[in-house]
């Protein structure tokens, strides 16, 4: 059974409280949203290893992450100012996650000019 939602923010917070079923998120929590801040892949590198904890990273669906998670949340993350499918979105999360290891471990295929 689909759920219908009049409103496109009615399905942001419906999936808000799937979310909060789903993970602890009394833990560290980051939503991606293109609003959010904007991290070289060095910086991105820096900042998930002084996280030093186990975090949750959310990604919204079609209409985005409710406002109410978003306040919630230890911080706002962008990857680009445009917009993408989730499904799309969710490969380039894996590329960055990806790219902070070789970084991480002096990998090759990470080259950071200086």
């Amino acid at each position: 059974m689909k759920i219908q939602f009049k409103k496109k923010i009615d399905q942001c917070e419906y999936e808000a409280k799937l979310v909060a079923k789903k993970f602890d998120l009394s833990k560290p929590f980051f939503c991606f949203d293109k609003e959010g801040k904007k991290y070289t892949t060095e910086a991105f590198s820096k900042f998930l290893i002084n996280l030093n904890s186990e975090s949750t990273f959310i990604i919204g669906g079609t209409y985005g992450i409710s406002q109410s998670l978003k306040l919630k949340s230890s911080e706002i993350i962008s990857l680009s100012d445009m917009e993408f499918s989730h499904e799309v979105f969710r490969i380039m999360v894996l590329e960055q996650f990806y790219r902070v290891s070789c970084v991480i471990n002096n990998h090759p295929f990470q080259q950071i000019e200086e």
